[in-house]
């Protein structure tokens, strides 16, 4: 037999190069990154608090020391780094600032008023929450504050919906939702509130490291907060849709028509409609990330000592995934990860407490069945705020049901099943043959079957589970009515789609040539006209729910849209190659918001060298080369078919990205330490064929297959595990394998998973006496534990860079807003114009008349619009053009059907050419082929547009390189500044 100390040394050998490669190829795939690195524009205030850390590290390591914490300390502690930050960013920017001092005394008092109202709002939730588990006499394990916070606004969230639908959600209503619980519950709110800001608590510090983290956490916080403070929303999904909705609903009291349910934007509305400004519901929608972090650190407190949490909750804050939601985009994935953490802790208190009171009894204790109704009016509570959540959901209701961990993951495999036996496919944009849909069906009730087989599972258990499940259905069912009424009254029909997405009053867009003579109004003509008419109807960008039937242009569309994060790989490949793709940013290029670090793949050795079975790990071992060699070549292999796939294609793309000073060292690395793996995966490319063939659905079952094997294989040693933390672990794994089938690489699809995994990592190295395997040596955990800290210092410097899709390293903030949050005389208008000087004209022309009607290509500007959904057809992505062509080809005068439906202006952002990530580039193509179409025309001119197009008779401008070029504002003809939007005016 092979010595076990020499396998250990190969293990440990193995582990080290895999390390130093992953986080090689990490920086070599992320130039956007090293370029910020290395301009390190915010020196000051990073040396300042790297300075503290070290101070404090110091002086713990000599004296062990007690600290006595209050609440309002954090506040403090943001405002005091605050004043080191912003003029630190002034002086950066080189943006005259005026006094310094009235600007941070100006920031410092707004943001103690954003303060104090987000107080009251999340404690008027917490005396609402709490007054109802106490009445219910609900004696839960633990603090309950969470959970009395998120039941509360749940409740107060789904009063204000019933008044949407009544047009009746007004400042009155808001303020009696608010102001009634605060009033019959003083002395307990008073009691909290002094608790959580007030109380002094001591806290002794029993780690070196604990203070360092705590500062660099405290240093994200203060950046956060920062850039939370926006007079508008600017991020593409908050702008377009998530605070439009709030901001009508408080500008008309009544719900928004059409599109999925949207309840967090419910409750971001309160902001608006309670202090007359936006600023306050956008606060609601980042501070969720505060919330969040506060909950996943009470969960882990139960297993962790408190370094080892704050460790885990810095690296989910900090990382580019998080801080996308946290920094630029106004979204409400913040407020379904809250829930979904106390939704989680709540589950495992659930099953912990548990107990039937004779062994033949089907139906839990009473005071059960309450906490289980409560844990299913938040999960219906969520999944009114995104139906993602489904995906979580179904590994919850497995664990809640069942309770034993082969039992649960049975019952999970049988959910999966019947997901695609009602469709929910579609939700992944996996779109089945009958045969193929079948077959996938039955492959997960079996491989489910087979797990409640080995689980030894009675028809007792299956007898328990139903009361449970039924529970939880029904009830999360009731949160969610409002929405199936609103959504059935939209649509006039009930049916699962129906119900699920109502239809809006949006503008009508005919297309079909021969109706072009006629001069009748349009709603008169197809009121009395039976014959079928090419017809339009708008296409939103959640596109998850259409069907197999559905036309090719749509189909190319959802392809487009949502396919460029999952990859465009075939087969097997495109699912196998995602880890790898998240980690090197493959598939949406040099964007920060599916950056996942180097953190989950440096931590597989741990994984695959944790058994003492040297046949077993260097089986896994093997894997792991070869997943890693053909899921480079597979990256790579789809963008080969117009060039030799002889080369790794996108590295020498990346490459050219990579700073001056790191370019030669990049080619090197490139050549030497990435290029042998694609390589390897490209001799055995008949290997990689196979899999290529794979259907989707085929994929789908045999990615879970793989999964499951190669657990069993190398599952780490749980038995010193508590009972609780092994089921949390298994409702991330359970939850992480529905988001791989389901979530098409979307990293917010399934937020709980990508913040849990790095805590269940950090518990796991911090308990290394309690694995088994070759690995379990101090050496391991010091070089595991080096990852952690490494990846915390770039997660940390990152946050003092760009947090922005595009621009420059120094830009850390939207200069704009924060000229808002520091100066009491800049107005919105102003900074509206700061970002584009041309912004205010554009919706000048835009609002002029609220009345004419608007054609738009995917505009950012949707929140700025009056009257929008009245009179703007939105086709984002060309579907409506491509399929009006596809249909009518060159019969088709697309400027005629403009006319012909009474549009007046067209409204194109030219940066939707640069979403397309395809291989065909057919976005790209259709943006081309109408933008011509619409530039050769003279009954249709362009009316505003801020892209400059070469003229040698047109004054001289000065360009964004400093160069001097004559150029006039145009659409065709050779672009000197690319521009970001035209509007075209028809004649």
């Amino acid at each position: 037999p092979i010595d076990m100390k020499f396998l250990s040394y190969i293990g440990k050998g193995f582990s080290a190069l895999w390390v130093l490669w992953v986080v090689l190829a990490y920086f070599l795939f992320q130039p956007a990154t090293t370029s910020s690195l290395v301009a390190m524009p915010y020196f000051i205030p990073v040396l300042f608090i790297a300075a503290l850390a070290v101070t404090g590290h110091f002086l713990i390591v000599k004296k062990k020391r007690t600290v006595n914490w209050r609440g309002a300390y954090w506040f403090l502690g943001i405002i005091l780094l605050s004043c080191i930050v912003i003029p630190s960013f002034y002086n950066k920017m080189e943006i005259e600032s005026g006094s310094m001092i009235s600007k941070l005394f100006y920031f410092s008092i707004f943001s103690l008023l954003l303060s104090l109202a987000l107080t009251i709002l999340f404690t008027s939730g917490w005396a609402l929450g709490h007054r109802l588990i106490t009445r219910l006499n609900l004696n839960l394990k633990g603090s309950t504050d969470l959970l009395s916070i998120a039941l509360g606004v749940s409740i107060q969230t789904t009063f204000a919906v019933i008044a949407g639908m009544f047009g009746a959600m007004n400042t009155g209503v808001i303020l009696v939702i608010i102001i009634v619980p605060l009033l019959f519950y003083i002395k307990p709110t008073w009691a909290f509130l002094k608790k959580v800001v007030l109380s002094s608590e001591k806290i002794r510090v029993s780690n070196s490291w604990e203070l360092p983290i705590f500062l660099l956490l405290m240093g994200a916080f203060c950046v956060s907060w920062i850039t939370a403070i926006k007079p508008f929303p600017h991020g593409n999904d908050g702008s377009s849709l998530y605070m439009y909705l709030a901001h009508k609903l408080a500008d008309t009291g009544m719900l928004s028509k059409g599109g999925q349910s949207y309840a967090w934007s419910v409750y971001m509305a309160f902001g608006e409609l309670v202090s007359g400004t936006e600023v306050l519901s956008i606060l609601l929608s980042h501070a969720m990330g505060y919330l969040s972090m506060i909950a996943l650190y009470n969960l882990l407190r139960r297993w962790m000592k408190r370094p080892h949490a704050l460790l885990a909750v810095a690296l989910a804050f900090m990382a580019p995934y998080f801080a996308f939601h946290s920094l630029v985009d106004e979204k409400i994935d913040l407020a379904v990860l809250f829930y979904s953490i106390v939704i989680i802790d709540q589950c495992l208190v659930f099953i912990s407490e548990f107990k039937y009171r004779d062994k033949g009894s089907l139906l839990p204790p009473k005071e059960q069945i309450i906490h289980l109704v409560m844990i299913a009016w938040l999960c219906g509570f969520v999944f009114s705020m995104k139906y993602a959540f489904l995906i979580a959901f179904i590994a919850l209701a497995a664990l809640l049901a069942f309770r034993n961990l082969k039992r649960v993951s049975g019952a999970f495999f049988i959910f999966l099943a019947v997901l695609f036996l009602v469709g929910s496919n579609r939700f992944g944009s996996l779109l089945l043959s009958t045969s193929e849909k079948l077959t996938v069906l039955g492959g997960f009730m079996i491989i489910g079957i087979v797990l409640l087989v080995i689980a030894k599972t009675r028809i007792l258990h299956l007898k328990r589970a139903i009361p449970v499940l039924g529970i939880l259905f029904f009830v999360s069912v009731i949160p969610f009515t409002p929405w199936m009424i609103k959504h059935a009254n939209e649509n006039g029909s009930v049916s699962a789609s129906s119900l699920l997405q109502g239809e809006r009053d949006a503008p009508l867009f005919l297309t079909d040539p021969d109706l072009f003579g006629w001069q009748e109004p349009l709603q008169k003509y197809l009121n009395r006209d039976p014959r079928s008419v090419s017809l339009a109807t708008p296409q939103y960008i959640d596109l998850q729910l259409d069907g197999d039937n559905d036309p090719p242009e749509r189909k190319q569309s959802r392809y487009e849209e949502l396919q460029r994060y999952l990859g465009f790989e075939s087969g097997i490949w495109r699912y196998l190659s995602l880890p790898l793709d998240l980690t090197l940013s493959i598939n949406v290029v040099g964007n920060r918001y599916l950056e996942i670090g180097f953190l989950f793949l440096c931590l597989v050795p741990f994984f695959f060298f944790s058994r003492k079975s040297h046949v077993k790990n260097i089986i896994l071992g093997t894997v792991s080369i070869l997943w890693i060699s053909f899921s480079l070549y597979s990256i790579n292999d789809y963008t080969a078919e117009t060039r030799k796939a002889d080369e790794i294609l996108l590295l020498k793309e990346h490459s050219r990205q990579q700073p001056e000073a790191l370019k030669g060292v990049a080619d090197f690395l490139s050549d030497y330490v990435i290029h042998p793996f694609f390589d390897l995966g490209k001799s055995m490319s008949e290997i990689y064929k196979l899999g290529g063939n794979i259907g989707q659905g085929y994929s789908a079952l045999l990615v879970s297959i793989l999964l499951l094997i190669i657990v069993s294989l190398s599952l780490l040693p749980v038995k010193g595990w508590s009972s609780g933390y092994k089921k949390l672990g298994l409702v991330t794994l359970m939850t992480g394998l529905s988001w791989w089938l389901f979530g098409m690489g979307v990293v917010w699809y399934a937020l709980p998973v990508f913040v849990l995994v790095p805590a269940i990592l950090t518990y796991v190295i911090a308990r290394p006496e309690k694995q088994n395997g070759i690995l379990a040596t101090q050496w391991t955990r010091d070089l595991f534990k080096g990852i952690l800290f490494f990846q915390l210092a770039i997660y940390f410097l990152m946050y003092f860079t760009n947090p922005r899709i595009v621009g420059e390293p120094k830009n850390l903030f939207n200069w704009p807003s924060l000229e808002y949050a520091t100066e009491p005389d800049y107005e919105r208008a102003d900074a509206l114009g700061a970002y584009n000087p041309l912004h205010p004209q554009l919706m000048a022309y835009l609002n002029e008349d609220p009345d004419a009607k608007i054609y738009t290509v995917n505009t950012p500007l949707r929140y700025h619009i009056k009257n929008y959904e009245d009179r703007v057809f939105e086709d984002n992505l060309l579907t409506t053009y491509g399929d009006a062509k596809r249909k009518h080809g060159d019969a088709l005068d697309y400027v005629e059907a403009l006319r012909f439906n009474g549009y007046e202006y067209v409204y194109f952002n030219l940066r939707t050419i640069g979403m397309d990530k395809t291989p065909e580039r057919s976005l790209a193509a259709r943006c081309n082929q109408f933008l011509n179409e619409l530039g050769a025309r003279n009954d249709i001119y362009v009316l505003l547009t801020d892209r400059f197009v070469y003229d040698e008779n047109a004054p001289e401008i000065t360009i964004p390189s400093g160069q001097r070029v004559t150029a006039r504002r145009g659409l065709l003809g050779q672009a000197v500044i690319k521009g970001s939007f035209v509007l075209f005016k028809v004649k």
